[in-house]
């Protein structure tokens, strides 16, 4: 896809949103095409408590398409990267929006200071805890005309109800096994 010549527009900040399908710490190849792979979230905004942040989106992706001269209607959803999460079967998607960032490089990834780094092996973020993020949209052209959205930052703020199956607790599953007692 290639992008044109992007105006400077501030980065927007997503603040207290829930994440989904979290790919921080490794990039996610999607297919064989040769393609480098990327580092990627879904945030999941709520249509009333992120307003603010919501508006700030659909600002930005007008304004993106205005420099196109390209009317937003006449653009597939697929290639606007803001999402109405009714339209999905996705049950934490309700009465929100969704924005799904990429970025080929790493970013800053921070603890609720919002300066301590966080590793993988810290085991903070999962999908569905809450997250602050900052984030840019950019305009491509080719192979159609689409708003896309780069990863900045992110920092974990809380956790949330885990969108996935949690993790199995071994406490007291396994007894310590000594060489002598193998055979």
């Amino acid at each position: 896809m290639n992008s044109i010549d992007n105006e400077i527009l501030p980065s927007i900040k997503l603040n207290r949103v829930r994440l989904s399908y979290p790919s921080l710490f490794h990039v996610k190849v999607w297919d064989d095409s040769g393609k480098p792979g990327k580092y990627e979230a879904t945030f999941i905004l709520d249509k009333e408590k992120h307003q603010k942040e919501i508006d700030a989106i659909n600002h930005q992706i007008n304004l993106h398409f205005e420099k196109l001269k390209v009317s937003r209607n006449k653009v597939k959803a697929d290639h606007i990267c803001l999402k109405d999460g009714d339209l999905t079967d996705k049950e934490e998607y309700q009465n929100a929006y969704t924005i799904k960032a990429t970025s080929l490089n790493r970013f800053p990834i921070v603890n609720k200071d919002g300066v301590t780094p966080v590793h993988e092996s810290d085991e903070v973020f999962y999908g569905g805890c809450y997250v602050s993020a900052y984030i840019d949209l950019w305009t491509y052209t080719k192979p159609n005309n689409g708003v896309a959205c780069n990863l900045r930052a992110i920092q974990f703020v809380a956790d949330g109800d885990t969108f996935s199956a949690p993790k199995f607790d071994i406490s007291g599953k396994f007894e310590s096994i000594e060489d002598e007692d193998l055979f």
